[in-house]
């Protein structure tokens, strides 16, 4: 009895078929002996089983016309409970467990059977954009997702980063499985087969309002994890103060002596690049693109061949600066695929004659007026330490205003011309409620008229990529989509651990850089780098040639430039950015004058 009420508690399911199957067992009995006694004819009681009895079972539809009245209403009884009872309850039976099958696929709590996948720990905003990345890869990718957040949620925000990119369906370049889960959970981990991943991304959630609260539950996973050698774990954090606790806390670990855990801090990283959007709006495209897997990319290849050399022996990869990274000289490349990185030139001619460059301090575009950041998130400490180290440096001095909102004092004061540019932040991307771009979006319907009296530049923040399509379309020529440049940054770096440490270099400006030298990106107009003399304008045959025109004058300490800007003299709202990413020997005959934007980067 003790057996039986512990398996209707634990397994009622079994409880119930056993009920089924004995009921039915007796039924069969009574069956039988109808068949035997009542109807008789028949030599055993076998025969009368095998010869009726279970006809009645088997065959719903059967009646039999057999023995008298009584029996007749009798067997059709029996069948009509055998109906219910035997198939019906089968049937509901297997239907359950089926249902039982199906819930646990689409709730994302089954077992996975991948290898060499890429493995998702925690949802963030950020996943939908990080699968678009993967989808734009040359290669087939496995991602698999493990949050708490329920399947049907997560696939839903999925399918709205795909189609807020214009991807209708992944098919087969991208795979992805949504497990719903817990990553601190050491059996959660081993569904998702975290032993057999290539990668491991470690999202911030943001799920408390103490940015230290939410980095500390990420260290606590990457503590649960014993990644091997061969894997690349990245992880990302968002409080400035989480550096000592990584310094302190995973140097040295033997668990991940590999090198190839990278932290990601993605308020500083994003603080950065709106600053140097600020300074160089164009910035916003270029590294929207750079930061992909399709058109112009970074590519990384340890090799010590001078950059020189490379320069001259390469046609479709253009090495961008070097860097000694764990003992091993690498170079930055810009190509159009991994494929163009292997093709080298068999003879790289004469160089054309050179232009002329000039080698004064240059000097930032930023007007001496003051700048505008409306909005307060995380990212805002950043954005002003990078701009006042960007700008000193080249001898400008620019004052910085913080509002957290739009009064009539400021629509005022942008109408006089008080600010050069003003940049509208978004909210907090998890831990806003509702549309993150809300407030933003309202800022720039507050101040746009009176940013176009004064001809005041207006840079503004986004998370959701179709909110961008809206504010172009509103005249904002500049938007920097958080998300979208952050995934990306995530995305190349689980496929190449390599690849963060020279866009780290990249996207922030040390003054003080101590063991090697900073690079930079500019963009300045031709005149500022070239002396023209009498020329109003110079012509180059190839890409390669002014790339070389450029290098070869000042090897020691390059200007390189990767591509130009061609702004519509008409409409400065339209523009071209081009870059060097294709045939560097291409006869483009490219046009340079004073006015033409060159995109480089240098020390």
């Amino acid at each position: 009895m003790n057996n039986l009420n512990h398996l209707r508690h634990k397994h009622p399911r079994l409880f119930f078929l056993l009920i089924l199957i004995s009921f039915n067992v007796l039924l069969m009995i009574v069956a039988t002996l109808i068949v035997y006694f009542a109807i008789g004819g028949y030599a055993n009681v076998w025969d009368a089983f095998s010869t009726l009895a279970i006809t009645w079972f088997l065959d719903p539809g059967f009646y039999s016309n057999e023995g008298n009245d009584g029996v007749k209403i009798l067997s059709m009884v029996v069948v009509l409970t055998a109906m219910v009872s035997l198939n019906g309850g089968i049937i509901a039976f297997f239907s359950a467990l089926l249902m039982d099958f199906l819930d646990t696929i689409r709730s994302g709590t089954g077992k996975l059977r991948v290898s060499n996948h890429i493995l998702i720990l925690n949802w963030s905003s950020e996943v939908g954009e990080i699968l678009v990345s993967y989808y734009h890869d040359t290669e087939p990718t496995t991602v698999v997702i493990l949050s708490d957040k329920p399947r049907a949620e997560a696939e839903k925000a999925i399918k709205e980063s795909f189609f807020n990119n214009g991807i209708k369906n992944p098919g087969r370049k991208l795979r992805y499985f949504v497990l719903q889960g817990d990553p601190l959970s050491g059996a959660d981990l081993d569904w998702a087969d975290v032993t057999r991943a290539r990668s491991i991304i470690v999202l911030n959630a943001n799920k408390y309002e103490s940015p230290s609260d939410n980095d500390i539950d990420v260290l606590k996973i990457l503590m649960l994890l014993k990644p091997t050698k061969e894997q690349t774990v990245v992880v990302e954090v968002s409080d400035a103060k989480t550096d000592e606790l990584i310094k302190s806390g995973f140097t040295g670990n033997s668990s991940h002596e590999s090198g190839k855990v990278v932290f990601i801090n993605q308020t500083a990283i994003m603080g950065f690049i709106i600053a140097q959007t600020m300074v160089f709006p164009y910035l916003s495209d270029i590294y929207g693109e750079l930061l992909g897997f399709s058109g112009a990319d970074f590519y990384t290849e340890k090799t010590s061949e001078p950059l020189s050399d490379y320069l001259k022996h390469h046609s479709r990869a253009l090495p961008v600066f070097r860097k000694t990274i764990n003992g091993e000289d690498h170079l930055l490349i810009m190509a159009d695929n991994q494929k163009d990185v292997a093709i080298r030139r068999d003879d790289d001619g004469e160089l054309p004659a050179l232009v002329k460059l000039k080698f004064e301090e240059r000097q930032s575009p930023l007007c001496h007026r003051d700048v505008l950041i409306i909005g307060d998130n995380d990212k805002r400490y950043f954005i002003v330490d990078s701009l006042q180290k960007y700008t000193l440096d080249s001898g400008n001095k620019i004052h910085v205003e913080q509002k957290d909102d739009i009064s009539e004092a400021i629509i005022q004061e942008v109408r006089q011309g008080r600010y050069s540019k003003v940049i509208l932040l978004a909210a907090g991307a998890d831990n806003a409620t509702g549309d993150p771009d809300s407030r933003a979006i309202t800022n720039l319907l507050k101040i746009s008229q009176a940013a176009k009296e004064s001809e005041t530049s207006l840079i503004i923040e986004l998370v959701n990529p179709r909110n961008a399509q809206i504010t172009t379309r509103y005249g904002i020529k500049y938007s920097i989509l958080t998300n979208r440049y952050i995934s990306r940054i995530i995305s190349q770096t689980s496929k190449n651990p390599v690849f963060y440490p020279f866009i780290e270099d990249l996207f922030t400006y040390d003054e003080e850089s101590s063991d090697e030298e900073s690079y930079e990106m500019y963009i300045h107009e031709a005149s500022e780098l070239i002396s023209f003399d009498e020329k109003k304008q110079y012509v180059f045959e190839t890409p390669s040639h002014l790339v070389r025109s450029f290098y070869e004058q000042n090897p020691n300490d390059p200007y390189v430039v990767i591509g130009i800007v061609n702004e519509d003299k008409n409409d400065l709202h339209q523009y071209n950015v081009k870059l060097f990413s294709e045939n560097l020997d291409a006869k483009v005959y490219l046009l340079v004058e004073p006015t033409t934007k060159l995109i480089i980067v240098a020390k």
